[in-house]
């Protein structure tokens, strides 16, 4: 068993959801990923502790009366998932007892099918009592890429792209460097006898 400060932080991301709730004997801290929660997998963490202890010590400084909580791993935890308005397409998973240094937290991972209010209830079992603890999420539709419509944009812009380049080449063609000569202009008087060159 190892001991944590009774506030006990976030071990590696997440949204905390459920914060030193009490759930049977023990006390139940709970994040989740993502955020905000989308149609598709979601990933919750779990660590369980007994209830935090006072211990005293001889001087005054802040670390000698501080509260601890032990983290166990002792406990059987359930994940309940149920979707507020089709409660029969609930999913229940076990959380397994993951060692997070030097620490014991609890890992589940769900795929949720549909968008909308979710209710989710965390089930802990062991020694110390059994009970249970609640939370709702709201759930927004996935995230996808409709692949016809990015080809079709992709299509447009390759093509616009192609219009400017030939315009632009079109229209700065390049002028010839040699001039163009222009043929001499002659000038005869009446008798047809040549005057003058131009």
């Amino acid at each position: 068993m190892t001991t944590l400060p009774s506030h006990v932080e976030a071990h590696g991301g997440g949204t905390p959801q459920l914060t030193d709730v009490p759930v049977g004997g023990y006390r139940l801290f709970l994040w989740t990923q993502p955020e905000p929660w989308r149609a598709g997998e979601v990933h919750v963490s779990m660590i369980v502790t007994l209830p935090a202890e006072t211990t005293a010590g001889s001087n005054d400084n802040a670390m000698a009366n501080r509260q601890l909580a032990t983290a166990v791993s002792d406990v059987a935890v359930k994940v309940h998932f149920a979707p507020i308005d089709n409660p029969t397409e609930a999913i229940t998973v076990i959380a397994e007892p993951q060692d997070l240094l030097n620490n014991v937290s609890f890992e589940a991972d769900v795929e949720l099918p549909a968008a909308g209010r979710w209710e989710m209830t965390v089930t802990l079992e062991g020694p110390e009592g059994s009970g249970s603890a609640q939370f709702g999420a709201d759930v927004l539709a996935s995230r996808s890429i409709s692949w016809p419509a990015a080809g079709l944009v992709l299509l447009v812009l390759v093509a616009l792209l192609a219009g400017v380049g030939f315009w632009s080449r079109r229209r700065k063609a390049p002028m010839s460097t040699q001039r163009t000569r222009r043929p001499n202009r002659v000038l005869k008087d009446s008798d047809g006898n040549i005057q003058e060159a131009i």
